[in-house]
């Protein structure tokens, strides 16, 4: 990257760093990756990578989780462009990002260089030789899910986000207006209200991130959430709203975030922060397809399972019923074009492309293996979509595929068959072997 294009970049400049990076080297591309990483406020140079996603895929460059990053990640449902936030929204606009977090680093110093030492350590770079196959769980390493649903690295312990989030809280719900405050050019009076609330969904993070595990009961969680939501309403409906846009996003199948936006009817500044929250779970479903084709397959299972989830209970309101068949009929297309892509790449090509020296051998079949899992869990969720016979015809081809591959083990196919279409599909292939 020439000298002369500083980051962030915008309009015109923007573009002719795009034309740039089309023809740059792999090192350049992977500089330029290393200085978006270090911005505080990515909204605007995340563009930069947007043309470069198939080659950073063949590179998989490992991503350092820095003090701004695991800041804002649980925050990031309620992140708007500066253009549509409007003051007493339970809202965060992009441009106060910087002075955010700026604020709470300088508050905390010996927490920001630990984040820092233990993001160093973690940093870890992945060796990458071109057509080598990775396993799809291992597409972004192993992980923790955020507050609305962002992989954080495990290198990453749980317990830096804990100590993090809730001193930040504590930081932004107590501070005056920072120095910083003036670049973002949002007047003093948003601050006390945007910084509190931040404060507010902070405080909660570690809590929601507890509260997703798949082993908890349904009763508990919707007790927990529903206990978060009326503790914050002291805080105002800047940081309720907050919160409640977090829980919405984070766990679609529970009920006590929609039903504490049902029941703020009667208090204006409680309804329209409600409306608010309820606008940003159908906006985060509306982005979906543009999410969809993230390298990492599980992340985006779990993400697309979230969202179908959300959908249908949004679509339980008789008066968005026809907006939420246009987004199921957009989520359904986007879906069905991710699961051919990942068919594709993580099984079919493999499949065709395998030696017969690799036919027998166990580190080639764990790695189908673990991508015909990968593939059937998003199958079932393309399927709660309406997509099921062409996803049969799909994994009747894969399965088509794998019975041609007569060097390889009959139990190795037949396993493969079962993964992709159940025992029963197995039974019949094993009959014939």
């Amino acid at each position: 990257m020439s000298p002369k294009h500083q980051l962030p970049v915008l309009g015109s400049d923007m573009r002719a760093v795009r034309r740039d990076l089309a023809g740059a080297s792999d090192q350049h591309v992977l500089e330029v990756l290393h200085m978006v990483d270090q911005l505080a406020d990515r909204s605007r140079a995340d563009g930069l990578l947007a043309p470069l996603r198939g080659r950073l895929r063949e590179l998989r460059p490992a991503r350092p989780l820095r003090f701004a990053r695991l800041l804002m990640t649980p925050l990031e449902p309620v992140l708007v462009d500066p253009r549509v936030w409007r003051p007493g929204a339970p809202q965060l606009p992009r441009n106060a990002i910087p002075a955010i977090v700026a604020l709470t680093q300088s508050a905390l110093p010996f927490i920001a260089a630990e984040v820092d030492r233990i993001s160093a350590q973690s940093h870890t770079p992945r060796s990458h030789t071109p057509g080598s196959h990775t396993p799809a769980s291992q597409a972004s390493g192993s992980h923790i899910m955020g507050a609305s649903g962002t992989d954080l690295p495990s290198g990453m312990p749980c317990a830096a986000g804990r100590i993090l989030w809730a001193d930040a809280a504590a930081v932004l719900r107590s501070s005056p207006v920072p120095p910083e405050w003036s670049a973002t050019g949002l007047p003093n009076t948003a601050f006390r209200d945007l910084a509190r609330g931040c404060g507010t969904a902070l405080a909660a993070a570690w809590e929601l991130q507890l509260a997703a595990d798949p082993a908890i009961p349904a009763v508990e969680l919707n007790e927990t959430l529903a206990d978060l939501l009326a503790a914050a309403e002291a805080d105002g409906p800047v940081g309720w709203g907050m919160r409640l846009t977090m829980m919405l996003q984070r766990f679609p199948h529970a009920t006590a975030p929609l039903q504490a936006a049902a029941g703020k009817r009667a208090n204006r500044d409680m309804r329209q922060a409600a409306e608010t929250a309820m606008e940003a779970a159908w906006a985060w479903i509306e982005t979906a397809s543009e999410r969809l084709d993230d390298d990492n397959l599980p992340a985006v299972t779990i993400q697309l399972k979230r969202q179908v989830t959300l959908l249908g209970a949004l679509a339980s309101d008789m008066t968005h019923r026809r907006r939420a068949t246009a987004l199921q009929t957009n989520l359904r297309g986007a879906s069905m074009a991710r699961f051919d892509a990942a068919l594709e790449t993580l099984l079919l090509s493999p499949l065709r492309l395998m030696s017969p020296a690799e036919a027998g051998t166990d580190d080639f079949l764990s790695h189908l293996e673990e991508s015909a899992r990968a593939l059937r869990r998003l199958d079932v969720e393309c399927r709660r979509l309406g997509s099921g016979a062409t996803l049969d015809a799909r994994m009747n081809d894969a399965a088509a595929l794998i019975t041609r591959r007569a060097d390889m083990p009959a139990m190795d196919r037949a396993r493969l068959v079962e993964i992709l279409l159940g025992a029963q599909a197995a039974l019949r292939l094993a009959s014939f072997a």
